[in-house]
């Protein structure tokens, strides 16, 4: 199952900065987001293969034209 890890407060273009989102129950490891799509009823997830896909650098100027 294709999961990734939870980063909030990350830089444009600056790998691996900003903070790991930890779980809840002990907080020792990192929470990770896993993507699935599910039947009628919710029932019987399905999970979705996430692959690698490259990133435009954008500035904050632009990504607010984008999404407004």
């Amino acid at each position: 199952i294709s999961t990734s890890p939870v980063r909030y407060g990350v830089t444009v273009s600056a790998a691996n900065t900003g903070f790991v989102a930890g779980r809840h129950d002990d907080g020792t490891a990192q929470s990770h987001l896993r993507a699935a799509t599910f039947s009628a009823g919710c029932t019987y997830p399905n999970p979705i293969v996430c692959r690698s896909v490259a990133t435009i650098s954008s500035t904050w100027g632009q990504l607010k034209s984008i999404y407004r």
